[in-house]
């Protein structure tokens, strides 16, 4: 077994140098392991809101599809309604006709 001092025989540094490298190096391996959970833990964070986007993608997919089956509806109430006006003024008009060549006709007996 080599002598204590035999690990910093080969080096160029003085021990307490030697010892400063080492509680430094301890210092950056447990910096190193902060910072590794940090990314850990941000890379979670990240995979759950990037699902929750999907999900709310999904769902806002989901209700324009329904608004627009809603609209889709309402739509075709409103042409059936726009024909029944339709229909409803084109009688009138047939009425209105009816009872200008009914007038007419009594004033031509009349005269």
């Amino acid at each position: 077994m080599p002598p204590p001092d035999a690990s910093t025989a080969n080096t160029p540094l003085p021990p307490s140098v030697e010892k400063a490298y080492y509680r430094k190096c301890i210092e950056l391996k447990r910096r190193l392991n902060e910072v590794e959970e940090a990314n850990d833990a941000a890379r979670l964070r990240r995979t759950r809101l990037d699902r929750a986007i999907l999900k709310m993608r999904l769902e806002r997919a989901f209700l324009l599809e329904q608004l627009g089956r809603r609209m889709e509806y309402v739509d075709e109430e409103e042409k059936e309604r726009e024909d029944g006006e339709r229909v409803l003024a084109e009688r009138e008009r047939e009425r209105e006709r009816e009872g200008d060549r009914g007038a007419s006709a009594l004033e031509e007996e009349g005269e």
